[in-house]
């Protein structure tokens, strides 16, 4: 990947390039082992946003991850489990450990109804801006961490080197995919309606230290709401959301793939 973008909330431009590739197996029915080996650079068009003095920095990361899941389906799951344990060593210019759980049930209410749970914690060694690159830390809002915020609002309050994100999610499947002719074409869609919440925090705390101030229940923030999934082939899912927030106000969110997914895997 290659990434030239505005980091709004640090205030510098930055152009970042990856290569991480994963080497994988299953583990009996539903486990699943794999390694990777990987590299990531990160360039700042500002003095300050990186570890060296040069406005580069580059990272070689090396880990490995295990999962379990017995899904029914990795489209639109509607019943089973997906776990997955994940850590990874990053050393270069900075040096920092990674560790990532993820946690997911999908239960089955009705034929047409599923109650989604989602648990994400992710933890990291280090100190900012010695060990840990400040524009590697988790800013929160937006429709892949706490709906209900804008990510450039909530991300200047609330944001850390670790994270915590519970989601509960009620979805209804209104038409499962199937093809809708428009003039010579058929295009494959379906819909499905949900409700939600969203609670999450973000913190400094070295893990295995005793817990300070940044990690209490009192700087979490939910919220709530409801949308639209439109499933789609090859990227799952479309999300169209409208969301409250702890003050009342109703912010609109607009994403792909599922949530669940994108906010482990969303961009810094």
């Amino acid at each position: 990947a290659h990434l030239v973008r505005d980091q709004v909330i640090l205030d510098f431009e930055e152009q970042s390039s990856e290569v991480t590739p994963w080497v994988g197996t299953w583990w009996g029915k539903h486990g699943r082992l794999a390694g990777s080996v990987a590299w990531f650079q990160m360039n700042s068009d500002s003095t300050g946003r990186t570890l060296d003095d040069d406005n580069q920095d580059d990272f070689l990361r090396i880990g490995g991850r295990i999962g379990w899941d017995d899904r029914d389906s990795w489209r639109n799951p509607h019943r089973g489990w997906w776990h997955e344990v994940q850590v990874m060593r990053s050393r270069g210019s900075g040096d920092f450990w990674s560790l990532d759980v993820d946690l997911q049930r999908y239960q089955p209410l009705t034929e047409r109804q599923t109650l989604v749970v989602g648990w994400l914690t992710t933890l990291q060694s280090g100190q900012v801006g010695i060990d840990v690159p400040s524009y590697l830390q988790y800013f929160m809002g937006g429709a892949n961490s706490i709906r209900g915020y804008e990510f450039d609002e909530l991300g200047r309050e609330l944001f850390g080197k670790n994270q915590m994100i519970l989601t509960l999610e009620y979805q209804y499947l209104v038409t499962d995919i199937r093809a809708f002719p428009v003039w010579k074409w058929a295009f494959p869609l379906g819909l499905e309606i949900a409700g939600f919440t969203d609670t999450g925090i973000a913190w400094d705390t070295d893990p295995g230290l005793e817990l300070d101030d940044s990690f209490s229940w009192d700087r979490a923030k939910t919220g709530v709401g409801i949308g639209l999934r439109f499933l789609v082939p090859s990227v799952d899912v479309i999300r169209v959301d409208l969301a409250v927030n702890e003050d009342g106000e109703v912010r609109f969110h607009f994403a792909v793939w599922p949530k669940l997914y994108a906010q482990r895997y969303r961009v810094r």
